[in-house]
């Protein structure tokens, strides 16, 4: 779906941990690793739920949500 920029009211950054496990481990083997995502949450008029994208290092959320909001001006 697409949505125009002019119809982005607000942005959001923030970061959330996850674990991750490797698939085909062996049974008893446990090998859990805790990841850091980025995420960029885009509230759009008329849209009833935000758009989340999810990023793995902190400069690139940082810098599209710099972009987008540039775009987004009048």
């Amino acid at each position: 779906m697409f949505y125009p920029l002019s119809d982005l009211i607000e942005t959001r950054s923030f970061h959330t941990t996850t674990t991750a496990r490797p698939l085909g481990a062996a049974p008893g083997v446990v090998e859990v690793r805790e990841v850091k995502l980025f995420n960029l949450e885009l509230l759009f008029r008329h849209v009833a739920d935000p758009l989340i994208i999810r990023f793995q290092q902190e400069s690139d959320m940082l810098q599209w949500e710099q972009r987008l909001k540039a775009f987004a001006r009048p």
